[in-house]
């Protein structure tokens, strides 16, 4: 499927997923927050971690997907886009707001891949006592800062 809104929501449903088949292994006390060695430094309630994870879970989903409708109905003026005169064009406006939609919807998905990638490292943390991130959080977090050094180059190629 080619659909990033598909690849957004199905990654949304993931990180709920994994979540909910990994709370009953968690501690009373979850390391949620880690320090720049990767040692955690914050805790909350294991309720208030899934509450936190799925809230920000749904918003950023929602965001990514409110976005996409939002700059369908935003007048020219209101989106940020190089050459924005041509781009938005009546002849071309619905094209490039597809294209837009798809776009944010792609980055929402990677997001939502780093978001999994996180909580997957601080459940090992916990559930495996070590209250350290690991060698997992740098892997993801090198991913996820390459596909946006790539995903903004297209996108400016795209536009320019």
């Amino acid at each position: 499927m080619r659909n990033p809104r598909f690849w957004l929501i199905l990654t949304a449903l993931i990180c709920a997923t994994h979540l909910w088949i990994n709370y009953p292994a968690l501690p009373e006390r979850v390391a949620t927050h880690f320090s720049g060695d990767g040692r955690a430094d914050g805790w909350m309630s294991r309720a208030s971690f899934a509450q936190f994870q799925l809230g920000l879970t749904g918003a950023l989903a929602l965001l990514f997907v409110g976005i996409g409708w939002l700059i369908k109905v935003l007048p020219t003026d209101a989106i940020n886009l190089p050459r924005r005169e041509f781009w938005l064009a009546p002849m071309r406006r619905a094209e490039t707001i597809h294209i837009l939609q798809s776009e944010l919807a792609r980055f929402g998905a990677a997001l939502m891949v780093f978001l999994l990638g996180i909580q997957e490292t601080t459940i090992r943390a916990n559930v495996n006592q070590t209250y350290r991130l690991g060698m997992l959080f740098p892997i993801f977090l090198i991913g996820f800062l390459a596909f946006t050094t790539i995903w903004i180059a297209g996108f400016y190629r795209r536009f320019r």
